[in-house]
């Protein structure tokens, strides 16, 4: 989850269907394609605030190929591997190099080769849990876009550890900072967009806690948990962004005491308990 800018302009946009119109096949569907793109630009790609338009019998069944046939082409390729990414700005995964749109070319194929609504993305947004959903039940319920909501690049949310933390699920929730309409649509986004490998990650980090922290105290013997434990937080800022998963996990785990303490548990001696509540 991060803000971008947009890899084109609207002028650059424009000019690709400007072009196709060209050929007799498309001209007459020119004005109101720049139409949708005009109106997709003025509401910053909002679902609620946009409808598929109906372009008449088999155009939007052309418009949906037009992606497949420029898939690989120079513009999408560097959206799809877009430099200095840290992670994916669609789920904060620890890897790229894929596209998604952000409103589905199924629903939305006149939109289909719009790079305004192209996303440098993973495997796992393209083709996991997010698949055809694009909004839910009510406004605000939609995806965080990239290149419109700049504040995409705040810290918007972290992983919550549910007990029993013998046995703990992690759940990822929006920062409870948040105003109330924007934590929602995070929230939804959050629930729609990640999957299996964002909680097979957690349960990994989790399980690798104890012995990370105990590295951790061995080099810093003075710092108390939670001081450890803010360390890995902006280590993590800095290799991943703000909300990468590893950024998330110890930014909840920073506000959760209990966690933070059963971890300690795990690694310490008696004597260890004892200095690091002297600290």
């Amino acid at each position: 989850m991060k803000h971008l800018p947009v890899p084109a302009t609207a002028e650059e946009d424009d000019a690709v269907i400007t072009d196709l119109c060209t050929d007799p096949i498309w001209s007459a569907h020119e004005t109101d394609w720049l139409a949708t793109y005009k109106a997709y630009r003025n509401h910053a790609g909002d679902p609620w605030k946009l409808k598929p338009f109906n372009f008449g019998d088999g155009v939007a069944d052309r418009q949906y190929k037009l992606y497949s046939s420029r898939a690989s082409s120079g513009p999408f390729n560097e959206i799809r591997h877009k430099k200095g990414l840290k992670s994916c700005p669609l789920c904060g995964s620890p890897t790229i190099g894929s596209l998604d749109h952000y409103l589905p070319r199924r629903t939305f194929p006149e939109l289909a080769i719009m790079r305004a609504n192209l996303l440098p993305a993973c495997a796992h947004c393209n083709s996991g849990v997010k698949r055809k959903t694009y909004k839910g039940n009510r406004s605000p319920k939609r995806f965080i876009h990239p290149y419109f909501d700049s504040w995409a690049n705040d810290a918007i949310w972290h992983v919550e550890f549910q007990r029993p933390l013998e046995a703990a699920t992690f759940r990822a929730k929006a920062s409870a900072s948040l105003p109330t309409a924007r934590a929602e649509l995070v929230q939804f986004h959050l629930d729609n967009v990640l999957g299996r490998a964002f909680y097979r990650a957690m349960e990994n980090s989790w399980g690798d806690l104890p012995s990370t922290i105990q590295k951790r105290s061995k080099n810093s013997p003075t710092k108390s948990m939670a001081e450890l434990i803010q360390t890995e937080l902006e280590i993590c800022d800095e290799s991943n962004g703000s909300n990468g998963w590893p950024t998330a996990f110890y930014r909840g785990l920073a506000l959760d005491g209990a966690a933070m303490d059963f971890i300690w548990d795990q690694i310490s001696t008696p004597a260890d308990s004892k200095a690091r509540e002297l600290v």
